[in-house]
């Protein structure tokens, strides 16, 4: 029995060391994450090219990720020292010029492979292998290839203009005929009708049919011809007539109609109506920004509003202090053709001498157009004080509550 009671309580203590080396490695994890900080640093120059580096470390360099820019990008991440990542890319010209590069040789390849096959193929130089080219040395290839003897589209759109116009002169004749039988009057048509009575008149009159007749037949000869181009016609013309019909109508309608004063009014009544709806939703929109301003400045007025606020200010400049860099160092060197520009942009820096006087050294050049320097930035970040302060601005009551009427919204 007091075998048994042993063995399970070493048992338990067995048990209880492993629940207790585990919970002490996830303590261990936990601290190691929220206290030990996460390290950068960022380094640059400029003499005539750019050169960057920046880097990421935790942990004594247990997890690091580095970034390199000399004439391209490399990214490479490490655990434990051993590489799991490696990224290249090249930017601007020089990508531009390494595309070209890679085209130029994935153009000479199957190129090279080409004349390989030319050099094995059974079938060159072969005896009639030009005789059998395609046009070449046929007769009537040349022809069937210019398309001579054949009705080209040339002709057809030749023959269609020449028909378009003679529809056109056809309508203008026989409305210029109208406007002149309009104008003419009853007497002068009767004194005509009595001259063009005399036996001379009559064969010139003859003549001038017969001479009329032909073209009259060799129109209608083509429109036996060419139906459907002749139903073409034949619309456009009903279009044109309707057009024309439409105008004058319009025109006729325009004269009955006349001057009207009602019009004037009712036009008057929905400008005047027009400028109401307006005026009504310029007072509209006014009344709803004076609300909204009523709203903000009682919310910005109330005392537990403003206590918050001032809890976030402090803890947001407690943040940026954190994150911001420890340590910075620079140097900087720069002139211009003119002396006079270089002394007006170290007059535009100098209010700024207490800031960065400590850090960055500038060295002004007066005699030489010049631009370089170099730089480098140190810092950390430490997760549990983020944390921390994202907790106390939690921990405001009045804070809980905007955000969740935010979350609401």
């Amino acid at each position: 029995m007091l075998t048994a009671v042993w063995m399970v309580l070493g048992a338990l203590r067995i048990g209880g060391i492993v629940l207790l080396g585990i919970v002490g490695l996830l303590l261990l994890a936990l601290f190691l994450v929220l206290l030990v900080p996460v390290r950068y640093r960022i380094q640059g120059s400029f003499y005539g090219e750019p050169k960057a580096q920046a880097g990421v470390s935790w942990l004594c360099h247990a997890l690091s990720v580095k970034a390199v820019y000399e004439n391209k990008l490399v990214v490479t991440a490490r655990i434990l020292g051993i590489r799991v990542f490696r990224m290249e890319k090249v930017f601007g010209k020089r990508a531009e010029e390494e595309g070209e590069k890679e085209d130029e040789s994935a153009g000479k390849e199957p190129q090279a492979g080409k004349i390989g096959q030319e050099g094995n193929d059974p079938e060159v130089g072969r005896p009639g292998q030009r005789e059998e080219e395609p046009g070449i040395g046929r007769p009537g290839s040349k022809a069937e290839e210019s398309g001579i003897g054949r009705p080209g589209p040339k002709a057809e759109e030749s023959g269609i203009g020449s028909l378009e116009q003679r529809a056109e002169d056809l309508e203008v004749g026989n409305l210029g005929q109208r406007a002149e039988t309009s104008e003419v009057g009853k007497s002068g048509q009767r004194a005509e009708a009595s001259e063009a009575g005399s036996p001379g008149q009559k064969g010139e009159d003859s003549e001038a049919k017969s001479a009329g007749e032909k073209p009259e037949d060799a129109e209608v000869l083509e429109q036996k011809a060419n139906p459907a181009e002749n139903r073409k016609f034949g619309r456009k013309r009903k279009n044109i007539f309707g057009k024309r019909k439409k105008r004058e109508e319009g025109k006729k309608k325009q004269k009955t109609e006349g001057f009207s004063f009602g019009k004037i009014c009712d036009k008057l009544k929905e400008i005047i109506q027009r400028l109401r709806d307006r005026l009504e939703r310029i007072m509209e929109s006014l009344h709803e920004l004076e609300e909204k301003k009523d709203r903000l400045t009682a919310f910005l007025c109330n005392d537990a509003n403003q206590a918050t606020f001032r809890l976030l200010k402090r803890q947001i400049w407690a943040l940026c202090r954190h994150v911001l860099p420890r340590k910075a160092a620079g140097r900087v060197r720069f002139g211009f053709a003119d002396p006079f520009t270089t002394g007006q942009v170290l007059a535009y820096i100098s209010p700024f001498y207490g800031l960065y006087a400590r850090h960055v050294q500038v060295i002004p050049v007066f005699d030489e157009p010049v631009m370089e320097g170099e730089g480098m930035l140190k810092g950390r970040i430490r997760m549990g004080t983020v944390l921390l302060i994202g907790l106390r601005m939690l921990f405001d009551r009045n804070f809980r509550a905007l955000l969740r009427k935010h979350l609401r919204a």
